[in-house]
């Protein structure tokens, strides 16, 4: 008796922890999405027809992966930068750097698959920087 109680009250909390977990830190909010989106174009400096190719790019890829796409431009531009900028302290590059690594693993990419998928994004942006 006791242990059918024990399955009855915990069965119910381990499948709440469980979907939980599956969708920490991939699903965005609206605002989030928007935050992210905003940081990407700033990259192309005013340039509109590639600002719109951005907003194209995002609407062509399905809800999930361009949330997943949007996490991992949102921590890899921010390290990317920092590496970039000879001002940031080394303790901050280590940070963003764990950070980065740490997002690629949670959302099972590589710095490899990574690279590619920056490298397709830009060569869709913007077609003529295609080497």
């Amino acid at each position: 008796m006791r242990s059918k109680c024990f399955y009855i009250c915990l069965f119910p909390v381990l499948i709440f922890i469980f979907s939980c977990n599956l969708g920490s830190g991939v699903k965005l909010t609206d605002l989030e999405r928007s935050e992210v989106l905003k940081n990407v174009k700033d990259h192309y400096k005013g340039d509109p027809a590639k600002k719109s190719r951005v907003d194209e790019y995002f609407k062509q890829v399905g809800d999930s992966k361009r949330d997943v796409i949007l996490n991992l431009f949102s921590v890899g531009f921010k390290y990317v930068e920092a590496k970039e900028n000879k001002n940031k302290k080394p303790v901050d590059l280590k940070a963003l750097e764990s950070d980065f690594k740490s997002k690629l693993k949670q959302l099972n990419y590589t710095e490899e698959e990574f690279e590619k998928l920056v490298e397709e994004f830009d060569n869709f942006v913007d077609p003529k920087t295609t080497k």
